[in-house]
């Protein structure tokens, strides 16, 4: 996550920003390249999640690959709309905004390639790839997008589209979600039953274990009793 943050930073850091004469931004916005690093965090984000479905499907598992592939379909939508959208909003055309929201979306079959591939052989890429995207995102949005939208007086409908949009998130995590999560858990060893040719083969055998799980009666002996 750490190192997440650390790209993110470097690229505002060298990322030009200033567009007041011409370019697509144009004059009044001051900080054009946080669209492009909000894009950039979106596709990095892609990354992993197309890693988890390569991982998914590698495992020749319908039930766990095809919910997850489903999950994660449904929550492209609104992500690449938003890239769609921050793009047009920063005055770019809308076929370049379309053409950037696809190429973000594409990395995700790079990532399912990428997770059958190292499925079997490097099994801490997923985890340290999901760190990567984890940060870049906290940092975009922490450092640029909450920023932006609490400008010019919109505080109350910002703070009010994020609590919304991440209840929103949380809902679909939750019921889409728990199709894919796989818990492990120790076999256990499971006594072999017999057939009743068997029991017909050894009477003696079933008379010794039907005597030995029966519990002890106490015998009463008539002098006792008397």
């Amino acid at each position: 996550m750490a190192a997440g943050v650390l790209l993110m930073l470097g690229l505002d850091e060298f990322t030009p920003h200033e567009h007041d004469k011409t370019g697509p931004c144009g004059p009044g916005h001051e900080r054009c390249g946080r669209v492009w690093l909000f894009v950039l965090a979106i596709a990095l984000h892609n990354l992993p999640e197309g890693m988890a479905i390569g991982v998914a499907f590698a495992r020749a598992d319908m039930a766990v690959g095809l919910p997850l592939a489903t999950a994660i379909a449904l929550q492209d939508l609104p992500e690449g709309l938003a890239v769609a959208l921050a793009l047009r909003g920063a005055g770019f055309r809308p076929s370049t905004a379309i053409l950037a929201a696809a190429a973000g979306g594409l990395l995700e079959p790079v990532g399912a390639l990428l997770g059958v591939g190292l499925s079997s052989g490097l099994a801490a890429a997923y985890p340290a790839g999901l760190g990567l995207a984890a940060g870049a995102m906290i940092f975009v949005v922490s450092h640029e997008v909450i920023p932006e939208t609490h400008r010019n007086g919109h505080q109350t409908p910002a703070t009010l589209g994020l609590m919304v949009g991440f209840a929103l998130m949380m809902v679909l995590d939750t019921t889409l979600g728990r199709p894919y999560i796989v818990r492990i858990s120790p076999r256990k060893r499971s006594t072999p039953s017999r057939s009743r040719s068997d029991w017909r083969a050894s009477p003696s055998a079933s008379c010794n274990t039907v005597r030995a799980a029966a519990p002890a009666s106490p015998v009463v002996r008539l002098t006792d009793a008397m």
